[in-house]
Parts: C-alpha cells; sequence; structure tokens
C-alpha cells in the first residue's frame, strides 16, 4: 500500500489518482491536524514534551502529505505520456504566480487560482495515453 502512494515509477490513472490524492490528504490531514492541537495543549500547559511530540507529528504529516502529492502527480504525468520533470511547473507554477501576484496585481492572484484549478481538473479528467507508453 505504501509503495503505492509513494512510488514514483509507472503510471497511475484518473480514478486512482483521484482516490489516493483524498485519500492522502484526509490521513496525512488528520496527522497535521493531531500534531498541531498536541502541540498547542502542550503549549499552554507548558508542557514541552508533548508540544514537541505534536510539532514532530505535524512536520511528519506535511513531508509525508508532500511526498505523496509529488509521487501521485509524476505518475499521473507518466501516464499521460509526460515525464516527472513537468510536475515541477505542474505543483509550482500557480503558487509561484501567486507569490508574485500578492507583490504586484491582485488581478494575477485569480489568474494563478484559475490556473491551479485548471491544472487540478486536467491531471483529474485527461484521459492517459493508451497502452504502452515512455513510463510503462
Amino acid at each position: 500500500m505504501l509503495s503505492l502512494i509513494f512510488s514514483f515509477s509507472g503510471r497511475l490513472g484518473r480514478l486512482a489518482y483521484l482516490g489516493l490524492s483524498i485519500l492522502c490528504n484526509i490521513v496525512w490531514g488528520i496527522l497535521i491536524a493531531l500534531g498541531l492541537k498536541a502541540g498547542s495543549v502542550g503549549h499552554l500547559d507548558h508542557d514541552l514534551i508533548l508540544t514537541t511530540v505534536g510539532l514532530l507529528l505535524a512536520i511528519l504529516g506535511v513531508i509525508m502529505l508532500q511526498w505523496s502529492v509529488l509521487s501521485l502527480t509524476v505518475r499521473r504525468l507518466h501516464d499521460l505520456d509526460l515525464s516527472g520533470v513537468h510536475a515541477s511547473w505542474v505543483l509550482f507554477g500557480p503558487s509561484l504566480l501567486a507569490i508574485v501576484a500578492s507583490k504586484s496585481a491582485s488581478g494575477l492572484l485569480f489568474v494563478a487560482a484559475l490556473l491551479g484549478l485548471g491544472i487540478g481538473l486536467w491531471l483529474i479528467f485527461a484521459p492517459g495515453t493508451d497502452g504502452r507508453n515512455s513510463f510503462g
């Protein structure tokens, strides 16, 4: 199961991509939320151990979430017969545009949001390559 979420080789179809993305967001989101809750309770109670464990759980959850998102995106791109290198602009392009937009024009922020939505919908709905391709 873990290799299904964390592996970078092979292809991933539309339905599997959508389902695994939802699953990862739920599981790692719960871990992040529990870690942040434990950290805040420990902070309020001046319990250094609980605060540290909570923050470490939250950091672990964020790392696991980012790794699984990257892995799922790379394998979905493989299904579209694209190299995993394209995951850099797929995942970070809208975010970088949003950062630039926040410093200059608010209209670009809307464009960044639309770009991110469009890329996400493309990954979910674009049909993969029929038969074998360069990635399997």
